[in-house]
């Protein structure tokens, strides 16, 4: 069981954050780990979607294979979040600002520009 405020608290961050389960009575010197803002979004937000509303625990499965220190790649992964989502805001950038129009010229130098009558904006005059 997890409490609430920790599972709501970690949805504010973009940087991962991991729970993870040190079981002391095992030989093997292991832990078990799950990221917390995916599993809330891509598990408990489906299988238990009033979670928010629990007054004081909700109930978190940590994958068996989610084993350290067998799963170094997979927290190496996570870990690089951050920089795959700001990489993708980046891309979404490049494609809102050639929706509008920002980019276009930087792709057609060969455009000559006009004034409108009466409008300060600068307009390319196109072909056709």
């Amino acid at each position: 069981m997890c409490q609430q405020t920790p599972l709501i608290y970690s949805e504010r961050f973009v940087t991962p954050i991991i729970l993870a389960v040190c079981p002391i009575n095992n030989e093997k010197h292991v832990f078990y780990y799950v990221w917390l803002q995916d599993y809330i979004k891509s598990v408990l937000n489906f299988d238990n979607q009033n979670w928010r509303k629990n007054k004081s625990t909700t109930r978190i499965f940590i994958p068996e294979n989610n084993l350290m220190p067998d799963k170094k790649e997979h927290l190496t992964f996570i870990s690089h979040f951050p920089q795959r989502l700001y990489g993708a805001c980046g891309v979404a950038r490049i494609l809102h600002d050639l929706q509008r129009g920002r980019l276009g010229m930087l792709f057609m130098p060969n455009i000559n520009m006009r004034k409108m009558s009466g409008n300060e904006k600068m307009l390319p005059d196109l072909p056709g």
